[in-house]
């Protein structure tokens, strides 16, 4: 094995010797520092690399390789906009090779402009009509420039050529829901439920969504179309029960469906079926004895359908009423896991994790879900938030400006992102009360807005009277409480402060630990300080401000 090993390299060796032989001197020195470039960039010398590209493409300007790799380490060091252009003049130079196109793209889509990579696609789908993977990147691109209707004339010309497909039709459902079409919306389904007669989970989707909007002739009648073809499908036969468990849903009932909730052969569909009405009554009475009960039910039925994801959601669901929120987002997390194309599923860990002041799996989240929804305005406005939490002001006011048309049609979200906005300008005073000021134009500000308008109003009595407002509104909300210590410090009442910031922790909120840090930093204690505001930075803290302090063991405001 040896021998071949040794023989194989000096084939190569002599080819390549054969090759540089074919070259002029000066292409052989190109190419040896092409060698080099290509070696330091493996070693991780990012900038001894860079360096050796400029070189190569000072020397020869046409020399597309070295122009695609030199993007490809600009992006890698944040540099996108410099990235772009330079994988553009690579793509000039050589449009036969999709891949320099693709990384223009790429650094387009970190540059916050959507509609510029979709463009990009659009042109690599005209020199590559059957590449059908530019062809949903576009339209991603595009629904994320929120140019839904643009989105949906890829798929048609897409769908025209490949036919109906799972895939490419559930996507257009999905934006028709966006647009709040419901017609067109069910007539994807319908189509998709036509196309494949046999494929049953089809038609359920079509009734489920019929049943979603409100349409309860078109679902009991696709139900009756699915009974009539199979007497025993137990979720058709559910549904057209018309019944609802026994009347004395009490625990001893739950008990007793233990047995049949721990067979696997029971359709799953069944069982939620029975589990929903008992959820709803122990939502409405949080009843302990039924909730203990609902909980074992929920155990056994996680355990016989693993792989499930409705389980956990329902099991997360029990976990909020008993008042148990970090274990419930870790159900809402494994729910995911199994589907991550269930919205709600990503609400729920989002909203959770913002609660608990997760904010570096908030932002991380957050992200996820974008890959997913990208028109969906809620992680948008919570990544934002979890980003300008952890000091990353400019990501933030990114994630605000793509999220912003997405508010349109629901005032409380407008007025939700916006507050964000006003928290992420906080260093300019003028641009962030315009922020405010359009928020509260849209209606009355609730504990949360108030909460980051006092967070970051420059006038400390007022920050203080915005912070106490806020409390009154909600004395459980956690920014609410956070303001009103920060507030209680400005106005050099650093005991107060220090009572109100000690109800939050313990807390991997970095800027609970920040304001903690600085409170007791007043309170004279500066080691302690100093303490708290390094645990800010290992929970995510990019803030050059809280790594001042650090540095300086000083109070920087």
């Amino acid at each position: 094995m040896k021998q071949v090993f040794v023989i194989a390299v000096v084939l190569v060796f002599c080819a390549g010797t054969f090759t540089l032989a074919q070259s002029t001197p000066k292409e052989v020195a190109r190419e040896a520092l092409v060698i080099q470039a290509s070696k330091e960039k493996m070693l991780g010398n990012l900038n001894k690399a860079k360096a050796l590209y400029n070189q190569i493409i000072t020397e020869n300007p046409t020399h597309s390789l070295a122009a695609y790799e030199l993007a490809r380490i600009l992006l890698s060091q944040n540099q996108a906009e410099e990235a772009a252009s330079w994988a553009k003049k690579a793509a000039e130079l050589e449009p036969a090779n999709p891949w320099y196109a693709i990384l223009q793209a790429d650094a387009l889509q970190n540059l916050g402009k959507p509609q510029d990579a979709a463009a990009v696609y659009g042109n690599l789908l005209k020199r590559f009509p059957n590449q059908d993977q530019y062809a949903y990147k576009q339209a991603f691109l595009l629904v994320k420039a929120n140019d839904l209707n643009g989105a949906i004339k890829v798929y048609e010309d897409l769908e025209k050529r490949i036919g109906i497909n799972e895939k490419l039709n559930q996507l257009k459902h999905n934006i028709y829901v966006g647009q709040g079409d419901t017609k067109k919306a069910a007539r994807e389904l319908q189509r998709l439920a036509d196309t494949y007669p046999k494929k049953r989970d089809l038609q359920h989707n079509l009734a489920e969504y019929y049943t979603q909007i409100g349409d309860k002739t078109a679902a009991t009648a696709i139900y009756r179309k699915i009974q009539s073809s199979d007497p025993d499908d137990a979720k058709a036969a559910l549904a057209l029960s018309g019944q609802s468990v026994a009347a004395q849903n009490d625990a001893k009932y739950v008990s007793g469906l233990q047995g049949s909730f721990a067979d696997r052969n029971v359709a799953l569909a069944l069982k939620i079926g029975k589990l929903e009405p008992l959820m709803a009554k122990f939502k409405s009475s949080k009843d302990a004895a039924l909730g203990q009960e609902i909980i074992a039910l929920l155990e056994t039925l996680s355990t016989a359908h693993a792989d499930e994801a409705m389980p956990q959601v329902m099991f997360g669901d029990a976990l909020l009423v008993l008042d148990r929120p970090n274990e419930a987002l870790e159900k809402f997390q494994q729910a995911l896991k199994f589907d991550d194309t269930n919205f709600a599923s990503w609400e729920k860990t989002l909203r959770l994790q913002y609660q608990l002041g997760k904010l570096r799996d908030l932002e991380k989240s957050a992200n996820n879900a974008l890959d997913v929804f990208p028109n969906n305005a809620l992680p948008y406005i919570l990544g934002a938030y979890a980003a300008t939490a952890l000091g990353k002001n400019e990501s933030a006011l990114s994630l605000l400006n793509q999220g912003y048309p997405l508010t349109s049609k629901e005032p409380a979200l407008r007025q939700e992102i916006l507050g964000v906005k006003g928290l992420a300008l906080r260093n300019n005073a003028s641009e962030s009360e315009k922020a405010f000021s359009e928020a509260l134009s849209l209606g009355a500000p609730n504990a949360t807005l108030l909460a980051r308008q006092a967070f970051a109003q420059n006038n400390a009595a007022t920050a203080l009277d915005l912070a106490r407002k806020a409390t009154q509104a909600d004395a459980k909300s956690r920014e609410a409480k956070l303001a009103l210590s920060r507030a209680l410090l400005r106005n050099n009442n650093p005991a107060e402060a220090k009572s109100k910031i000690e109800s939050l922790l313990p807390s991997s909120d970095a800027l609970i630990l920040e304001t903690y840090g600085d409170v007791l930093f007043k309170s004279g204690d500066v080691n302690a300080a100093v303490e708290q505001w390094t645990k800010a930075i290992s929970e995510g803290s990019e803030s050059s401000l809280l790594r001042k302090k650090i540095n300086e063991k000083q109070l920087h405001e």
